[in-house]
């Protein structure tokens, strides 16, 4: 399958909670669960960006679809980290019930199957990741909170809708707190595409009773249509793309 925005946006985006509070970063090793691997890429970006803070880290990027599954495996097996990726065949379900032979998890990144209403795709794989049967996002959350650690964290990328429905589930249950949100516009003036969010497991000790309000922010893409972007959004990805953007003059 294709590597697509989102699956670029979220990785980018996300800031590594787990080395707050922390002089030297060198010395942790975070273990990061890359959820619905798709080709690999959120994994590829985070090991990027890891290398740069660590001596170490491990990250295991886990797929339903086989064929995604082989995919994401022959990229990890030609990339410069090849030893810290690991890709399986597995749903985000099942790692759950074998959460105690695998460790539990400093961050769970997910840009999970999202459309759970609409008619579904003529090709099986890209029903299964773009339709939310496989992974409602009650499962994502419960799966995730059995498999991070107290304090760790959940980032996600959804359409807005479905955005606003995972907010009112974690305000629902005390399992995690809304940390950050980035609302991501594509144009300027129009309604946000996407919601970009990071999670934060409620344990003991881990957060106040009331945790903080959420940090909100947005990300515009392009001041109008065409091949221009922004100067935010080129600061945001140009380490993970091939190609040149064009930034559009303030």
């Amino acid at each position: 399958m294709k590597v697509n925005t989102d699956g670029v946006l979220l990785p980018a985006w996300v800031a590594p909670h787990f080395v707050q509070g922390h002089e030297t970063t060198m010395e942790i090793f975070p273990y990061i669960l890359d959820a619905g691997s798709g080709t690999g890429v959120i994994s590829l970006i985070m090991a990027q960006r890891c290398q740069a803070l660590y001596k170490n880290f491990r990250i295991e990027a886990i797929d339903v679809d086989k064929e995604s599954y082989m995919e994401s495996s022959y990229n990890f097996s030609v990339s410069k980290w090849s030893g810290n990726l690991t890709a399986r065949h597995i749903s985000l379900q099942q790692m759950a019930l074998e959460r105690e032979s695998l460790g539990l998890f400093d961050m769970v990144l997910s840009n999970p199957p999202y459309f759970t209403n609409s008619l579904k795709a003529p090709c099986e794989r890209r029903t299964i990741a773009r339709h939310n049967t496989t992974l409602p996002l009650a499962e994502l959350l419960e799966s995730s909170f059995l498999l991070l650690k107290n304090g760790g964290v959940l980032a996600v990328i959804l359409p807005s809708q479905e955005g606003e429905e995972l907010i009112s589930l974690v305000n629902d249950n005390n399992m995690f707190s809304v940390q950050r949100i980035c609302k991501v516009r594509t144009v300027v003036g129009k309604d946000p595409k996407r919601y970009m969010m990071e999670l934060r497991k409620v344990g003991a000790g881990s957060i106040p009773k009331e945790p903080p309000p959420a940090v909100c922010h947005q990300l515009v893409m392009q001041q109008s249509g065409g091949i221009k972007y922004t100067g935010e959004y080129v600061n945001l990805v140009k380490d993970y793309y091939l190609k040149e953007f064009e930034v559009a003059s303030d």
